[in-house]
């Protein structure tokens, strides 16, 4: 059991730790620096927003504390302090879709691999398992297998170091990652054909009609029978 995982122990969190751990990231030491710190953690800010704004409008139940600043004269909830129970939080990320992370078991191990602190995580091969996992969705499924691995990597491009500087995907690793998710590296089979396109089989005919001067050319039916394919 990793040190993060005792964290699951708790009933209540305050914002800034219910915010770490939806990053994934272990807040022990981390809760009271981590707003003076100019690199925060993918999604830290959005995540932050998020939970304060929904308590302020009471879709996440708990104990406010706030602070007094003497500049302005004016009180603001204190992110340090104020506790969120637990069981309000996993509820609204329920009602968000965010259920693949701290606050909820998975039905499966997830692997190391899939772990951004692990010291030999690869963005690559974690993006190829997403991707894979995701596409379990048939809702997702549009075109070929490969082209619905190459959108949804699109899609979350992000997560995985797979955006150049200007923002726009990487599509050389996207190409490169699409081949070993893609499930149906010979496309999907081809269907029998029908209608216009079949081929109807048939018995070689004879025409038997034949002029009375030529009947005797005709073999002896005792050779063979004139209802059965002809012997050549």
């Amino acid at each position: 059991m990793k040190e993060i995982d005792f964290w699951r122990l708790s009933d209540e969190l305050t914002i800034i730790q219910a915010t770490l751990l939806i990053c994934g990231i272990d807040p022990a030491g981390r809760e009271f620096d981590i707003e003076r710190q100019s690199k925060r953690p993918k999604g830290y800010d959005a995540i932050k927003h998020a939970l304060l704004s929904s308590y302020r409008n009471k879709s996440l139940v708990g104990k406010e504390v706030r602070e007094l600043d003497e500049r302005t004269g004016d009180s603001y909830i204190d992110e340090n302090s104020t506790l969120i129970t637990v069981n309000s939080l996993k509820e609204w990320l329920k009602g968000r879709g965010f259920q693949e992370h701290f606050f909820f078991f998975p039905d499966e191990p997830q692997g190391e691999f899939l772990d951004p602190n692990h010291p030999r995580y690869a963005p690559k091969l974690a993006a190829a398992i997403k991707a894979w996992q995701a596409l379990d969705d048939p809702g997702l499924i549009k075109g070929t297998a490969k082209q619905s691995v190459q959108k949804w990597l699109r899609l979350n491009a992000s997560e995985f170091d797979l955006s150049a500087d200007d923002g726009k995907p990487k599509e050389t690793a996207i190409e490169e990652i699409s081949k070993i998710v893609n499930w149906q590296p010979k496309g999907g089979a081809p269907s029998t054909p029908t209608g216009k396109l079949a081929i109807k089989k048939t018995k070689p005919s004879v025409n038997l009609s034949v002029k009375e001067e030529n009947k005797d050319l005709l073999p002896d039916n005792s050779a063979f029978d004139l209802d059965e394919d002809i012997p050549f």
